[in-house]
């Protein structure tokens, strides 16, 4: 079964401390629902798979390109057999990180040293639109936000990397930030291709918790886009105070 490489969060923070660029894209059970060519399922997001978001997802896995491919563990889980038969079907030899890293240490208040990095970069953040309040949240301030849709940001493929590249050039952007969903990772592929010099982390739907949830989740029932949010394990304002270094 294929291995996970499991490396800290002060890995990541001394990446950014050092100026040593990485990038980092994670692939949950979602993406691999589309990578092993399950179509028409939806995900936790309201994001739905179909043949053309495998086909770029499958492309995007096979170029193997040299930075992090993490995987969550819900996805080695579900789908630990066939992924690995996929992978060697497919001559992807490629590692493989620990893709829960930076939520694992968001939902134990323990984020703030790579919050504290990311402040002090050019920062372009691209998400939907309710997570454009991340600087009044007390996380980070950005030089651009490009908004990505809720659902399927992968249809709009052509004007976000548009106006990501506007960014990057206008902006001196160093680093990116991506909530973009099964998208994120083709776009990251897509920026690293032309620009490897640049620092990106995939959070997912990790800062999902500390704000209220878009419509179309309510529309569908739910308080939360994870069942994590969901529950009354975690106090959201607390973690903000200390992902944020407030206490």
């Amino acid at each position: 079964m294929v291995e996970i490489k499991k490396l800290p969060v002060g890995y990541y923070v001394d990446k950014l401390s050092s100026g040593e660029p990485f990038a980092f894209a994670r692939y949950g059970d979602g993406e691999w629902l589309a990578v092993l060519g399950r179509c028409g399922v939806r995900n936790a997001d309201g994001c739905t798979t179909d043949r053309a978001l495998s086909d770029l997802l499958c492309d995007v896995v096979k170029a193997q390109r040299p930075y992090q491919h993490a995987m969550l563990t819900i996805a080695k889980r579900r789908f630990g057999d066939e992924i690995d038969a996929w992978l060697q079907e497919n001559e992807v030899t490629m590692p493989w990180y620990n893709g829960n890293v930076f939520l694992y240490q968001s939902l134990k208040g323990n984020l703030f040293p790579l919050i504290s990095e990311i402040r002090k970069r050019r920062v372009l953040f691209v998400g939907n639109n309710h997570l454009r309040g991340l600087d009044k949240r007390g996380f980070f301030e950005y030089e651009d936000y490009v908004e990505s849709p809720p659902v399927d940001a992968y249809k709009s493929k052509d004007r976000i990397m548009k106006d990501v590249f506007r960014s990057i050039n206008e902006n001196r952007i160093d680093f990116i930030g991506w909530a973009a969903g099964f998208a994120a990772k083709i776009f990251i592929d897509e920026v690293f291709f032309r620009h490897p010099e640049i620092t990106q982390i995939d959070f997912g739907s990790m800062f999902d918790g500390y704000f209220e949830p878009l419509p179309h989740i309510r529309a569908m029932g739910k308080t939360g886009s994870r069942s994590y949010i969901e529950s009354k394990e975690y106090d959201w304002d607390d973690l903000r105070k200390r992902n944020t270094g407030i206490i």
